[in-house]
């Protein structure tokens, strides 16, 4: 679940408005500050850049 939202934020920051990607930005920055999210949101997102 956790690792679909991180993709669903990645595409934001590929193809968002100008807001949407600056939410995005401050929300991944947020979840990588608590440790156990860093190789969750890693995976996740380089999967979802990718694509």
């Amino acid at each position: 679940m956790f690792a679909g939202a991180v993709t669903s934020i990645v595409q934001l920051l590929k193809a968002g408005t100008m807001l949407s990607r600056e939410n995005s930005e401050v929300t991944l920055f947020t979840l990588l500050l608590a440790n156990e999210n860093r190789i969750t949101i890693g995976e996740s997102a380089s999967l979802a850049w990718n694509q």
